[in-house]
């Protein structure tokens, strides 16, 4: 069977006016599972013009060596059609157990600019050799998939920026890596994402904002994960200001979509485990307080719903300040005090995981 041994959501990041021309785009993933052959999706699904794959590969070896060419329908060169995302052919590749994988690309389009993309700002798990954006910056290929008999779940982290970022998903999955056997995960954080609406925002970075989360959410099923950490919601209130106060939900609306995500999880054999949403006091969005009384009552009580729920993390509790639970304790405020820092991203990523071989009873 394949499994998904990574993945990085992709988004509309156009603004960033990537050039992808003449130049060799190089991965390095960290994975945890041994196989003999792989698969890859490529995706340029917000572009509007077709993508074509001059050359990719596959190895083990950090230096390509005997690696396997990636193809589609049998040809070494081919078009990816705009607003579209195919899976390769199988490449064979014998894989060893928890052996880094090395993949190469190089693509282009005829107006040298892309926007279907991610980024991350940790690399534990991933890296690429993209040096000219200050992140952690990948395109082409969203999912590498290896076919393998190695027995595990995938646990795929849902969520906004603070999953995207990467600090507490790839300590998390580092910790799984370290502690469990065949365990995989993949990453479909979007910044800027919210539960209930797409972007409104008047931001140079609304584009990236994705499909509201309750919409989006079938697409992750559909990549079939065991298990769902679902942490979103927070943008639904913190992107709200004087501007657009008739975008800011009902605690009832949030915790109906939550409510929605959960049951379509478990109508698919999906478990879902949903997190508490962290506080974000002091917080400013577009030079304006993000926060304020009427937002905190409202994600107390979205909240109070969750710590209901017989599988959920209660991250609020954690990184909460203890003198004033409406903001981040400082160790884990990245200073913007709705993100993590690296150092707090990392400590809450092995709680995390923690508490999910907990929920799972996973030895």
């Amino acid at each position: 069977m394949f499994r998904m041994i990574w993945h990085q959501v992709f988004s509309n990041y156009g603004n960033l006016n990537f050039k992808p021309n003449d130049r060799i785009e190089k991965m390095t993933i960290k994975q945890n599972i041994s196989g003999k052959g792989a698969r890859v999706e490529f995706s340029n699904k917000y572009d509007h013009e077709s993508m074509k794959v001059i050359r990719a590969r596959i190895s083990t070896d950090p230096e390509m060596v005997n690696a396997s060419p990636i193809t589609l329908n049998n040809q070494d060169s081919f078009e990816i059609p705009a607003g579209q995302s195919l899976w390769s052919d199988f490449s064979k590749i014998d894989v060893p157990l928890k052996s880094s994988l090395y993949l190469e690309l190089e693509i282009k389009n005829n107006s040298n600019h892309l926007a279907t993309s991610a980024h991350t700002f940790s690399d534990k798990i991933f890296q690429t050799n993209v040096a000219d954006l200050d992140m952690n910056f990948v395109y082409g290929i969203t999912t590498v998939a290896l076919l393998t008999e190695t027995k595990g779940i995938t646990v795929a982290f849902f969520g906004d920026s603070l999953t995207n970022q990467g600090y507490y998903t790839d300590s998390a999955t580092q910790w799984l890596y370290d502690h469990m056997e065949g365990v995989t995960a993949i990453n479909e954080g979007i910044s800027g994402n919210r539960l209930l609406l797409p972007g409104t925002s008047d931001s140079e970075w609304n584009n990236s904002f994705g499909q509201a989360a309750v919409e989006r959410f079938s697409h992750l099923v559909n990549y079939r994960p065991d298990v769902v950490v679902v942490m979103i919601g927070d943008n639904d209130l913190y992107q709200v200001r004087a501007t657009n106060m008739d975008e800011l939900p009902t605690a009832i609306k949030a915790i109906t979509a939550l409510e929605r995500i959960k049951n379509e999880t478990i109508v698919a054999g999906i478990q879902p485990i949903l997190v508490t949403l962290t506080p974000f006091k002091g917080a400013v969005s577009r030079e304006v307080e993000a926060w304020s009384p009427e937002k905190e009552l409202i994600r107390e009580e979205i909240n109070r719903w969750i710590r209901k729920n017989e599988k959920m993390i209660d991250l609020d509790q954690y990184v909460c300040d203890r003198s004033d639970p409406r903001r981040l304790a400082e160790y884990y405020d990245s200073g913007d005090h709705l993100h993590f820092s690296e150092e707090g991203g990392t400590k809450i990523g092995a709680y995390m995981a923690e508490q999910i071989a907990e929920l799972l009873k996973i030895e």
